[in-house]
């Protein structure tokens, strides 16, 4: 595919398909880290129990998940702006909206669920959905004739996201991977 991509056209014309799927694939493995959402599970219920509120239970956190998944909504969003201002716009904003939400989780975990649901649930999966279609439209592009190699290749890397972020939230969150009690 020929390109007017200034950083695309610096890499040989032979390699630039790969270089975008695996650019793909690393960005959809930071966007894969929902896929660990049964692993951090219990250590956002015991922090919401001992920061917010005593009542809080693994039931109520359906919500938080089911918010996760309003991400085929901001997929026909990022359709749109890939086509409107391009993929490397769109997935810039997808990604700075993704990223800035889960830093500001950091402080809606610190004063209300309900916070944590629109910041963690809402707007930070609304933000990797639309990166994930302008990612999954380019990977498309790149590889004419092997649509499905290439929507596997980029759906993979979602996949390896959570693969190798639960070990590394059980570190970071439970370095003696302690279970957890009725008291969090």
């Amino acid at each position: 595919m020929e390109t007017d991509d200034f950083i695309l056209k610096r890499i040989p014309k032979k390699a630039r398909p790969y270089v975008v799927a695996t650019a793909g694939i690393a960005l959809q493995a930071s966007y894969g880290w929902f896929l660990s959402f049964g692993n951090i599970l219990p250590y956002l219920v015991s922090y919401l129990r001992w920061k917010v509120d005593p009542n809080q239970t693994t039931g109520s956190m359906i919500w938080l998940l089911s918010l996760m998944n309003g991400i085929p909504f901001a997929v026909l969003i990022g359709g749109y702006l890939e086509r409107k201002i391009g993929a490397r716009l769109t997935i810039i904003i997808g990604s700075v909206q993704y990223t800035s939400m889960i830093a500001l989780s950091y402080f809606s975990i610190q004063h209300s669920y309900i916070l944590l649901l629109i910041t963690l649930g809402l707007l930070q999966c609304f933000g990797s959905g639309i990166a994930y279609n302008a990612i999954m439209i380019q990977a498309l592009r790149w590889f004419p004739g092997q649509a499905g190699m290439a929507s596997g290749l980029i759906s993979a890397g979602a996949g390896l996201g959570g693969f190798f972020i639960a070990p590394i939230q059980t570190k970071f969150i439970n370095p003696n991977n302690l279970p957890a009690n009725k008291d969090g």
